[in-house]
């Protein structure tokens, strides 16, 4: 009762029934349908006319706008790593370069040292033969001199024993067997 009064409350209050409105869908005769079929084929030709068409033009053109985009952006693509690679071989020539300008400095590097040890060795040798060549120049000149200081010692000591004088000649001679005789010792 109450789910009744509760509905009679709510269809009171409407301008038409639920009649009416069954009527206003389902129309009762053949005019109101055709006229009502009419408006609908105009509705739709409107909606296709004015917008269907645009809307489907507009869909078509951003299409086309995207498809010569992905083609732009695949072309774009193969140029970037037609760049890459040839950027890739240019990058490993100069890195073989570089290695073999290292290379090639180590071993500059390398004969300037044995250069440089050479010619150390070989100045070293020069002062070597020179230091030697002045220490046996010293030694003669100090032989030279210890010789000289033993043919005055023996001349002083032949004047003595012979208590002579003793000529030139023979103080020559006296001299240059002494001085064989201490080469020979």
């Amino acid at each position: 009762m109450r789910t009744q009064l509760f509905n009679n409350a709510f269809l009171t209050d409407v301008p038409f029934g639920p009649e009416d409105f069954r009527n206003k869908i389902f129309p009762s005769g053949i005019w109101p349908f055709v006229v009502q079929f009419a408006v609908l084929i105009v509705i739709i030709l409107i909606i296709v006319y004015l917008f269907y068409k645009p809307i489907k033009k507009m869909l078509n053109t951003r299409a086309e706008h995207v498809r010569e985009n992905i083609q732009a952006a695949e072309i774009s693509k193969k140029e970037m790593e037609e760049k890459l690679s040839a950027a890739e071989k240019e990058v490993e020539s100069e890195r073989l370069k570089a290695q073999a300008m290292i290379k090639e400095t180590i071993e500059s590097s390398e004969k300037m040292r044995q250069q440089m040890l050479t010619e150390a060795k070989l100045e070293v040798e020069k002062e070597r033969a020179r230091a030697l060549s002045e220490i046996e120049l010293a030694k003669t000149e100090a032989l030279d001199e210890i010789h000289q200081e033993i043919v005055e010692v023996a001349l002083d000591a032949s004047k003595k024993v012979l208590e002579r004088e003793v000529s030139e000649k023979d103080n020559r001679r006296i001299i240059e067997d002494f001085i064989k005789e201490v080469k020979e010792e």
